[in-house]
């Protein structure tokens, strides 16, 4: 994993912390992000973040979180990403997760509400899984 690749982790697991994303460990223990306990390290070779489970110690590399595809939102999803954008007019949103601007702009509140809305739903707005740094969560992960 290169440290570009280890710093759009970073940012995107510090996002979904509150919302209980699930998140394979070593390819075999599974937790929500919020049950570890991140914390910030110095080493010869920078600084950096470590997960901690009882004791033990995860790195940034160790783990993969389970996401959605853009194109796995629900109509219910997709409608709820209009009311965040606001007036229609300006704007289509895709279901691939594309979002043409006609005209106007974007403000700074919306798009920290739908950056917002994406990581409470689990979505994969910055192209994780293609990437191989997350994993397409299963079918029902996150049915509440």
């Amino acid at each position: 994993m290169t440290k570009k690749e280890k710093n759009l982790l970073l940012k995107d697991l510090c996002g979904r912390l509150p919302y209980g994303v699930k998140m394979l460990f070593n390819n075999e223990h599974k937790f929500t992000l919020d049950q570890m306990n991140p914390r910030q390290y110095s080493g010869k070779d920078g600084h950096g973040v470590i997960f901690d489970f009882g004791g033990k110690v995860y790195s940034v590399e160790d783990c993969k979180p389970y996401l959605r595809p853009m194109d796995n939102m629900t109509e219910e999803e997709c409608d709820m990403v209009e009311v965040i954008l606001g007036d229609e007019n300006i704007f289509d949103f895709m279901r691939n997760g594309d979002i043409i601007l006609k005209e106007g702009n974007f403000t700074q509140v919306m798009l920290s509400r739908l950056y917002d809305y994406f990581n409470s739903i689990h979505v994969d707005y910055r192209g994780l899984i293609p990437k191989g740094l997350a994993l397409e969560a299963p079918e029902g992960m996150y049915n509440n």
